[in-house]
């Protein structure tokens, strides 16, 4: 069996588990958060469920996202990972706004001198031991598979981030619920009813930003925006030596990413006339450059006198923008 396809197995293997894991564990959390009045568990719960949502989806774009271009994608289909990279960080952030509502209602509520009902800390204490170890582990076969992958799976990546996340918050909200029990008859019994609402606020806080930094970037990638800068610093030192003896001089380059795969436009004005193979063998020679740096890069060998700004009619080149 293949590195690829051994790493395509160990990635489907992973999304499989993942469903089934966040499955239990969003039927777990709505259980308990019915039989606890806690707030905080309803919220990880839902995250469970888009989890479990999002591996269904993941383990079908696992199956096409290495597809050659076809007549209905062609640009092939890696941008089905940036779509779900982007749609996945965007429903968390829903549930996320979702969860900061309801603590906000409840917390109106008990200033308004309307009763809170009381958590119950029974349920909460094993669910919280089980859940944290549950995601302690699925984020642990998700890095193995996604290292093993050759760290070029955005989808394993957002998942294993998504799994220590969701553990580091159900160990959090944990530690504070059962604080704030403990602590009822203390300084903070004003707060005690409340306690579990905001609880909620602060992890929202927390979760927002995370979520909000995976969204732009998959935004990012769908836009067509420039790879980050170092991976543009790499991929220009991994041409050098290449380009310096291609047949004229190439006056532009351009990276982006979309999904695990780089799109390469290389601008070259030929010192003399190229044929249509020396063209492919200069694309081959960028490709197999790029490739230590680049696990996947389409490249694309342009021949061009301005590079991508191409000047107006009767503007001179040395007038093109940029």
């Amino acid at each position: 069996m293949s590195h690829a396809t051994s790493a395509a197995h160990s990635e489907a293997r992973a999304f499989r588990l993942s469903m089934a894991a966040n499955l239990l564990m969003g039927a777990a959390g709505v259980i308990t958060a019915v039989l606890s009045n806690s707030q905080a568990i309803l919220v990880d719960g839902l995250f469970s469920l888009v989890g479990f949502v999002a591996g269904y989806f993941a383990l079908r774009i696992r199956k096409r996202v290495d597809a050659i271009p076809d007549r209905h994608r062609p640009w092939g289909y890696a941008a089905d990972e940036a779509i779900f990279t982007t749609f996945r960080a965007l429903s968390l952030l829903g549930v996320v706004i979702f969860a900061i509502l309801g603590a906000a209602t409840r917390i109106y509520a008990y200033l308004m001198g309307k009763p809170i009902p009381e958590v119950q800390m029974g349920p909460v204490i094993i669910y919280f031991l089980g859940i944290s170890a549950t995601c302690l582990a699925l984020w642990a076969f998700h890095y193995m598979a996604w290292r093993k992958g050759g760290k070029v799976s955005g989808m394993l990546r957002i998942e294993a981030s998504s799994a220590a996340f969701d553990g580091a918050v159900t160990m959090v909200a944990g530690i504070g619920l059962i604080g704030v029990y403990y602590l009822r008859d203390s300084v903070l019994a004003p707060i005690t009813p409340i306690g579990d609402s905001l609880i909620v606020m602060l992890l929202c806080g927390f979760a927002i930003t995370t979520y909000w930094t995976s969204f732009t970037s998959g935004l990012a990638e769908l836009a067509g925006a420039t790879a980050p800068p170092s991976e543009v610093v790499k991929a220009r030192r991994a041409l050098r030596g290449v380009m310096a003896d291609w047949p004229g001089e190439v006056i532009d380059f351009a990276l982006s990413k979309l999904g695990r795969s780089y799109q390469v436009a290389i601008y070259l004005t030929p010192a003399r006339a190229l044929t249509g193979t020396e063209v492919d063998q200069l694309t081959h020679q960028a490709t197999r450059a790029l490739a230590p740096v680049l696990d996947r890069a389409d490249v694309f060998v342009i021949i061009s006198d301005h590079g991508r700004h191409l000047p107006g009619p009767g503007q001179p080149a040395s007038d093109r923008p940029g």
